[in-house]
């Protein structure tokens, strides 16, 4: 017989099984009080063995008035996603999702039903596993999600158009940014029909305002100096309620 203790740690799906036996081998483990996930039992240095998750877990969850229900569990979902990007890429008006893996260099873009279904649209392979930043808008001016990626050590960005079946087509590339952009976000920044975008530099206390041209093309707006470089996060919304897309900064505290 096996003994193990299970340590929670947090919400659902995020536990460890130790165990001290010399002789399990690698399983899959499951507890019938959690929702069944895949786990990969590895010796430790003090000679216990842990067993890991070996797929992540997510949750749609939709509102109502300050409400949330949960709409769908998934339990085996791949566990080396860095990005999740959503935006609509399907074509349906729906949020859709874009799942990149850095170290395979793999994307692969989901439609989801509105119930928390989701439909595999595409898998790409062969992706740069150096992007840092993948940011959605509407940078090829049909009114489908594109992307922009950049790759901060090279001060590389590419600019792609989505067709509404997963596939993607590359609009521009650019060389000689900042090496040392912290966020890119975008909005309608100059009332125009494609996306604009505010570059921010964290370090450097600086700020870019580039308006899109529809073809991912951009022009300088306005260069903003003497801005805050202790600026954690920066989101985009609607909050002055007149159509342009506004700017909430949370500074945290070290």
């Amino acid at each position: 017989m096996i003994h193990f203790k299970v340590f929670r740690e947090g919400w659902r799906g995020s536990f460890r099984i130790c165990t001290t036996s010399p002789t399990e081998d690698h399983r899959a483990w499951t507890d019938a009080s959690i929702p069944p996930v895949r786990l990969r039992l590895y010796h430790h240095r003090d000679g216990a063995r842990v067993a890991y998750r070996e797929t992540g877990t997510g949750q749609f969850y939709s509102t109502d008035g300050g409400a949330i229900k949960e709409l769908r569990t998934y339990t085996n979902l791949r566990r080396s996603w860095d990005l999740i990007i959503p935006g609509d890429f399907g074509g349906d008006g729906h949020t859709d999702l874009l799942f990149y893996d850095r170290s395979a260099g793999t994307g692969e873009f989901y439609a989801t039903d509105g119930s928390g279904g989701m439909t595999l649209l595409k898998t790409n392979t062969g992706w740069r596993g150096s992007w840092d930043l993948i940011v959605p808008g509407n940078f090829g001016g049909d009114g489908h999600t594109d992307l922009l990626f950049y790759e901060r050590a090279s001060g590389h960005g590419e600019i792609y158009k989505t067709d509404g079946k997963g596939g993607i087509a590359q609009l521009k590339v650019y060389d000689g940014w900042r090496t040392s952009w912290t966020f890119i976000l975008s909005g309608n920044f100059a009332d125009g029909s494609a996306s604009d975008l505010l570059f921010y530099d964290r370090a450097a206390g600086w700020g870019e305002f580039y308006r899109g041209l529809g073809d991912g093309s951009l022009t300088q707006l306005k260069v903003q100096n003497g801005w805050r470089n202790t600026w954690y996060q920066i989101v985009a919304g609607d909050f002055g309620g007149n159509s342009w897309t506004d700017l909430l900064f949370y500074e945290r505290p070290l």
